[in-house]
């Protein structure tokens, strides 16, 4: 691949893009419950015990000088490494990987010299013709320069205010801080929760490219039942398929603001409307079952056991094959 057209990660904070070389990331997982040091630094929110590692995170949108927003379960953490430093960046819109060439920033980089906080920035350049920011990973930490030691007092903070929500971080955070070794030991697979009209299901993860929020979509008249619509994604036409058909759980009414999980199959993308994503968790082999009650297999592969309940595993490959005919 040519130097100047790197693949990068995309995310916006507030109305500006932002991107990472995907090189310094190491993997980027849903915000689990944090604590706290007894001292404050500008832009620091937090801690998590990640395999057994302390990974301090900030938030960007502070140290780019936007005052704090209030957290959400659907937030992300992005975790980065720098030689023998690991540490996470909180973001709320993470867009896309794509590569982006270099080679034409320059120009925009000189328009915006006079802007704050360029000691953040290594590069600027174009995507889909608006200006994005390359952050240099290297500067985010070192200022101002802090020090984490492990002999504070750590102190739980509650991010999110009900129950339920602090309970998922805590979850979370516990399947975070699993070693390793600990992880290939229980060969744990990874699933997403999500809800759609009052009903749970799964997802397993490795088909699921991005989350995306829609608030308005262009119906297909005259359609399958199952087909919800379409979107332009990034200047893609994406076919939004109601997740609730193939859990026997028809939707009565159209929420005002949905979820889409964009599923890429054979270098095919669509969407799965839901209501919500509950929660991304890690479950070990023995917790997946494979007998389904027949009537109610068709577009299974499994069932999962969360909390107190039996959760079906929607085949995407299934739903795939059926809209794509």
């Amino acid at each position: 691949m040519n130097e100047s057209d790197l693949h990068y990660l995309l995310f916006k904070i507030k109305d500006s893009l932002y991107a990472l070389n995907v090189t310094c990331i190491l993997e980027i997982v849903l915000l689990p419950e944090l604590k706290s040091l007894s001292f404050s630094v500008p832009g620091f929110v937090g801690y998590f015990n990640y395999h057994q590692d302390v990974i301090p995170v900030l938030d960007p949108a502070i140290l780019l000088g936007s005052p704090a927003t209030p957290y959400s379960l659907q937030d992300n953490i992005i975790i980065l490494k720098d030689k023998d430093l690991c540490y996470g960046l909180i973001i709320k819109d993470v867009l896309a990987i794509s590569p982006i060439n270099l080679n034409v920033s320059q120009a925009l980089l000189k328009e915006n010299l006079h802007k704050t906080h360029t000691q953040f920035f290594s590069s600027i350049a174009l995507y889909n013709e608006e200006a994005v920011f390359i952050l240099n990973h290297k500067n985010l930490y070192t200022y101002p320069s802090m020090t984490l030691t492990k002999e504070k007092t750590l102190i739980s903070i509650a991010l999110l205010s009900q129950e339920y929500e602090k309970n998922i971080l805590s979850e979370r955070a516990k399947q975070l801080s699993q070693t390793l070794t600990s992880k290939k030991n229980h060969n744990l697979a990874p699933f997403v929760i999500a809800e759609s009209n009052k009903e749970l299901f799964g997802l397993e993860v490795q088909h699921i490219k991005e989350f995306y929020s829609v608030r308005s979509f262009t119906p297909f008249p005259f359609s399958h039942p199952y087909l919800f619509g379409f979107i332009n994604l990034r200047g893609m036409i994406l076919p939004l398929i109601d997740s609730g058909t193939f859990i026997q759980s028809k939707r009565e009414k159209y929420l005002e603001s949905l979820k889409v999980i964009v599923i890429e199959i054979s270098q095919t993308l669509f969407g799965l409307v839901v209501d919500d994503v509950i929660d991304v968790l890690l479950l070990p082999k023995e917790a997946i079952k494979t007998s389904i009650e027949k009537e109610k297999s068709h577009y299974l592969t499994s069932t999962i056991h969360y909390k107190n309940a039996f959760l079906g595993v929607l085949d995407t490959h299934k739903i795939f094959k059926l809209f794509s005919l």
